[in-house]
């Protein structure tokens, strides 16, 4: 396989990178790994995995039924995981899937009271990670970082 020769003069302008621990990718991707691992930890001991955790929360910021499709895009999660997603969640009794009166075909979606409160204990303890996870900055470097992933996520 041939490589493309580099381009000097984009070089030339880089910031050298001594090792692969340079590079933001990578950087990037340890810290995500890391505090991943750590949530899905607390998540497993509810039988939940990350995108239905953002499925359950989605639902109880709504009150009452949410449209299957407009969550699932609102997540950005495609809909055969929805589909995967909400059956674990329906059998655990954490939601409901219910038929629409005004069309059959669509799939309107409820958080259950038990799903609330599963929802909640996750929360408090995702919260503690957080908090735990940060403790090596002081508040306005916290700030700052909110501020620069925000950012970075928006533009």
């Amino acid at each position: 396989m041939k490589f493309p020769k580099p381009d000097h003069w984009l070089q030339s302008r880089m910031p050298p990178y001594h090792a692969f621990e340079d590079f933001l990718e990578y950087q990037l991707y340890k810290i995500t790994g890391r505090f991943h691992a750590q949530l899905s930890a607390v998540l497993a001991e509810f039988h939940l995995v990350p995108p239905q955790y953002s499925i359950l929360l989605g639902l109880r910021e709504t009150e009452g039924h949410r449209n299957q499709l407009t969550l699932a895009l609102q997540l950005g999660i495609d809909k055969a995981l929805m589909v995967r997603m909400l059956d674990g969640l329906e059998k655990q009794g954490y939601a409901k899937r219910l038929a629409s009166a005004d069309d059959r075909r669509e799939k309107l979606v409820t958080i259950t009271d038990e799903g609330r409160q599963v929802v909640e204990v996750v929360t408090t303890k995702n919260l503690e990670l957080e908090r735990a996870f940060l403790s090596g900055l002081d508040i306005q470097e916290q700030q700052s970082l909110r501020a620069i992933i925000k950012k970075l996520n928006y533009t």
